[in-house]
């Protein structure tokens, strides 16, 4: 399992990338707002949408996702599947 990343390190990493921050959430699904809210430690990301915005972006680890940040190879208009996507149920 990956040490987690540090918020600086993922807003590195989104430069790096040359991706913003909403172009990540919306091709993963998630607000933007909360993604930035994440970002800038408003939210910690203890359950919810949080939870899972934090282990999305490496923040924080999850038994199911080890190594958890996936950048958009599909372009920003079209969402990549994660392994969570696959594991979730709409109940």
């Amino acid at each position: 399992m990956l040490p987690n990343r540090t918020r600086e390190e993922v807003r590195d990493a989104f430069s790096a990338h040359g991706i913003t921050v909403v172009e990540w959430a919306r091709a993963h699904g998630f607000s933007p707002d909360s993604v930035y809210a994440v970002l800038l430690g408003r939210t910690r990301g203890v359950r919810g949408e949080a939870h899972r915005i934090a282990v999305a972006l490496g923040l924080k680890s999850s038994a199911e996702t080890p190594n958890p940040m996936v950048w958009p190879s599909n372009g920003p208009d079209r969402p990549v599947e994660t392994q969570q996507e696959g594991r979730m149920s709409n109940n």
